[in-house]
């Protein structure tokens, strides 16, 4: 069976689609795409037929250039709506050569996330922070020997009526959900796992709003979204030169620097404002907007780290689309010191920091599927039942049976 998965992250200004296959391990990335997010702002849906039309035109699109249709996808949700809950559970080896089954796992994890859910969140994610058998600790236990199987797990929530739209806005542009992802914990999966024995802090830059999780030993201990990020660059442009947001936009990822250390008086850019009058505009004086308000969005989050943990940061990763500005590393590196340093997504097909949390969506969700000893490809018509059953039993109306499956599979 071919591991080929598709992962979908709608955000305010852009909703992104990232296709891609495992081969022996590796992701090679088939097709990545994004368009306008009509419909959807400062993560409230206002306009759901236009929402759908967004998200239609981007999975054709991408069909297109595959050469299949694409039918499912895991999708992020985003950090403002979700809780986190952490506990613990057990189950029994009952093998007859009492080494821990996929079942084990799956079962252990149901048992860490029942009844442990308000009544008004729906669980989206479960996620071991460690096994135990007997008293062996382990992160991947499958195959390992003993009588009990224990596990604690961070659970990751989020408001039902939210999830619940989010899906029906998915699922009426014809297309299925399999699995649904906290955004920050996507954006963590890209990055080096030697980080997990520390704490630090990983910031996503977007367009219209800057997202920041804290975590600690590679869990997602806290986090927080601001809402600031590229738009409010673009607005700064178009006021001070007259510019069409669409021109302004322009002006900020093809001219101007996030730093004015190399901008230069003599770069100059001439366009058209809003008025029909030509303009000129020096390299200099936009890049010192752009850097001015780049450090005011790189200060808050700042602020907002010291806000949501009081340990010792070790170290910061930033990524998002707004790290594309040339130039952004020295900003980045003035505000944060040598703890900073750029989360670069560098797969062919997808040079871009914005596919960040779909790129994680896509290894996070291969490295669960390994956990549990699963295949599963999203472009077959094959039974998906092997993957989202059971789930339930966990609350009464749960979701989960049809989102979050692979980890409650009976």
């Amino acid at each position: 069976m071919r591991n080929i998965y598709s992962a979908l992250d709608i955000g305010s200004d852009s909703i992104k689609l990232v296709c891609g296959e495992f081969i022996h391990g590796k992701l090679n990335v088939l097709c990545a795409e994004k368009t306008y997010s009509l419909g959807y702002q400062n993560n409230v849906i206002n306009d759901k037929d236009e929402l759908v039309s967004s998200i239609k035109k981007l999975v054709n699109e991408c069909s297109e250039k595959l050469g299949f249709n694409i039918r499912k996808v895991l999708l992020s949700v985003p950090v403002t709506y979700t809780d986190f809950y952490y506990t613990e559970g057990k189950e029994e080896i009952t093998s007859e050569d009492y080494k821990v089954t996929s079942d084990n796992i799956i079962n252990v994890l149901k048992n860490a996330a029942r009844g442990n859910i308000p009544a008004n969140e729906e669980l989206i994610q479960a996620i071991p922070v460690m096994f135990r058998v007997d008293s062996e600790e382990s992160k991947t236990p499958l195959g390992l020997k003993g009588e009990n199987l224990f596990v604690k797990a961070m659970l990751v929530a989020s408001d039902k009526r939210f999830i619940y739209e989010f899906i029906k806005v998915v699922s009426e542009a014809g297309i299925e959900v399999v699995d649904i992802m906290h955004g920050a914990l996507a954006d963590y999966a890209n990055f080096d796992t030697s980080l997990d024995s520390k704490t630090g802090a990983l910031i996503n830059l977007g367009n219209t709003s800057t997202s920041v999780g804290i975590f600690s030993k590679g869990i997602l201990i806290n986090s927080e979204i601001l809402n600031l990020g590229g738009y409010e660059l673009d607005r700064d442009i178009g006021l001070k030169y007259n510019l069409k947001r669409s021109d302004a936009k322009m002006v900020k990822e093809k001219f101007a620097l996030a730093s004015v250390r190399n901008a230069s008086n003599k770069e100059q850019m001439k366009l058209t404002d809003k008025n029909g009058e030509n303009i000129i505009i020096s390299q200099r004086d936009v890049s010192e907007l752009v850097s001015n308000r780049l450090k005011e969005v790189l200060k808050l989050a700042k602020k907002t780290i010291n806000h949501l943990t009081k340990k010792e940061i070790s170290y910061i990763i930033v990524t998002g689309g707004l790290t594309e500005l040339r130039d952004a590393p020295l900003v980045i590196h003035e505000e944060f010191g040598n703890k900073a340093r750029l989360g670069m997504i560098n797969y062919v097909g997808a040079r871009y920091n914005g596919y960040s949390t779909c790129i994680g969506m896509l290894l996070y969700f291969y490295s669960k599927l390994r956990l549990r000893d699963k295949e599963f490809c999203m472009i077959t018509d094959d039974d998906i039942d092997t993957l989202v059953n059971g789930a339930r039993e966990v609350t009464n109306d749960s979701i989960l049976g049809k989102v979050f499956g692979y980890f409650f599979d009976n």
